[in-house]
């Protein structure tokens, strides 16, 4: 969806594992909750991949535009909202107009790591690589404090 089919990425880890850039994290889980939209039902996607702009997704279903903030973590770390200015910025752009503001988070977990609780998650691969992906769906952004 971003940019066509991955690649096999150049660095690696000692022992093998390949190194995705903070920029090929967040364009897979954009790709993946665009995905996941498009199977429920969204059109008229308005996509942008800058890591400091939000919100990276917009769409529309049964007449409503939809705001999506994207948020993309490689195990250990934990995809959550942070900028507070962006945020509310979007947030309150959303609202003037009567659109929804949402969250998404995406947590990316390399196939290779022996947790067995994230054997239900989808798998994925990417570049050779395999992926567990724990996306939970778009959270509605009410207030932001």
């Amino acid at each position: 969806m971003l940019g066509g089919e991955r690649k096999r990425l150049a660095s690696a880890k000692p022992g093998g594992l390949r190194l995705m850039s903070p920029q090929e994290i967040h364009d897979l889980g954009i790709e993946i909750v665009v995905e996941h939209m498009e199977q429920a039902g969204y059109q008229d996607f308005k996509v942008c991949s800058l890591m400091n702009t939000d919100p990276q997704i917009r769409a529309v279903k049964d007449g409503q535009t939809i705001n999506v903030i994207v948020r993309t973590a490689m195990f250990p770390g934990h995809a959550q909202l942070v900028q507070r200015d962006s945020v509310q910025q979007t947030l309150d752009n959303a609202r003037s107009k009567g659109e929804l503001c949402c969250f998404a988070a995406v947590e990316l977990y390399r196939a290779g790591n022996p947790d067995k609780k994230k054997a239900h998650w989808t798998l994925r691969e990417v570049g050779g690589d395999h992926f567990y992906i724990n996306y939970g769906g778009l959270q509605e952004l009410i207030i932001w404090q």
